[in-house]
């Protein structure tokens, strides 16, 4: 019990640091945000549009704009290389930790099997050795045990499942946001600077 509380707490708290950093720390209306962005590029005013972008520091997207942005006046090239670093720095700190989750659901519920299965095992030989007449009460202590181990692993195994669902759900959507903001910040800085698309 105590080792998959171990194990288990730990899961629960990387799923709570995941969880925090993909719905709290990395939150951004993208939206909004992009439709600001493209009246202030194409207004050319582009000293606010970084201001703006570092108004929201902590979001993945604001890291993709402003890198594009900082690099406004430069050559395609240039700014297209500044974008793609920021968009692998962006989406880097989304991965960290977050496979884990499963895993350690896992050996969560079958350490809560096995200790069970143990328990029961432990059980079978005390009985063995006890007269008849404690038999019952044997069983259903051992058996009470089992199944509360058991569903200890288990509730905390489901608890890390489900956060670990919703924030690789969260982060694949993030994923999906930095990379559309990529393209929109190429394609706003080239037609601003008359600059054809490259193959």
């Amino acid at each position: 019990m105590y080792l998959i509380l171990c194990i288990g707490g730990a899961g629960f708290m990387l799923a709570l640091q995941r969880f925090f950093v993909v719905f709290i720390q990395l939150d951004l209306n993208t939206e909004a945000f992009t439709s600001q962005i493209r009246k202030l590029v194409r207004a050319n005013n582009i000293d606010r549009a970084i201001k703006l972008c570092n108004a929201a520091p902590g979001a993945a997207v604001t890291k993709v704009f402003k890198a594009g942005l900082t690099h406004a006046n430069k050559d395609a090239r240039t700014r297209e290389h500044a974008i793609k670093e920021a968009v692998r720095s962006a989406c880097r700190p989304l991965k960290r930790g977050t496979p884990y989750l499963p895993m350690i659901a896992c050996v969560v519920v079958f350490l809560g099997l096995l200790a069970s299965a143990q328990r029961l095992a432990f059980s079978s030989d005390a009985i063995a050795q006890t007269n008849p007449e404690a038999h019952s009460s044997l069983l259903a202590s051992a058996i009470s045990t089992a199944m509360s181990t058991t569903i200890f692993g288990l509730g905390l195994g489901i608890a890390i499942v489900i956060m670990h669902s919703l924030v690789r759900n969260r982060s694949e959507k993030i994923i999906d946001d930095v990379e559309d903001s990529a393209l929109v910040v190429i394609g706003l800085l080239q037609a601003r600077s008359n600059e054809p698309d490259e193959d």
